[in-house]
């Protein structure tokens, strides 16, 4: 039972938002910022390790998100690799992903804006970038 702090005490779905820490509980009170670190990490390990057994398998790979807006019910969106119309998105959110995994590793912090602007030409436009990050977080459930 040492380790039930690490399970989140809400759904884990994309939510409307949480306010400073409402919903969350650990040891001690709200969940700190090495919470949430440990969290988008574990996750995208594992979403690392589904997308390569798909790929063993012979499968595309897929990104799956629970998304949910305002008085309205959840959401499931898909992001598929084998689809045409998806393939730019999951290359992105896979870049996004890496890119995050890097920046925890190492302990370090960047803007929006730094990402966006290393790789313009992968992202297209802001609204694009902005929207993928929304996605990642989804996606991550952090």
């Amino acid at each position: 039972m040492a380790d039930s702090w690490l399970k989140p005490s809400v759904p884990t779905d994309c939510s409307e938002g949480i306010q400073s820490g409402e919903g969350f509980s650990a040891p001690g009170g709200p969940k700190s910022i090495i919470y949430w670190e440990q969290r988008a990490t574990h996750n995208i390990e594992q979403i690392v390790l589904k997308i390569l057994a798909s790929v063993a398998a012979g499968h595309a790979p897929i990104l799956t998100m629970v998304r949910r807006h305002l008085n309205e019910k959840p959401k499931i969106s898909l992001v598929n690799f084998d689809k045409v119309n998806s393939r730019k998105n999951f290359t992105v959110l896979v870049h996004l992903m890496a890119r995050t995994y890097t920046l925890l590793l190492n302990n370090q912090f960047t803007t929006k804006r730094d990402v966006y602007y290393e790789n313009v030409s992968l992202f297209g436009n802001q609204a694009r970038f902005d929207k993928a990050l929304a996605n990642l977080t989804c996606i991550l459930e952090v």
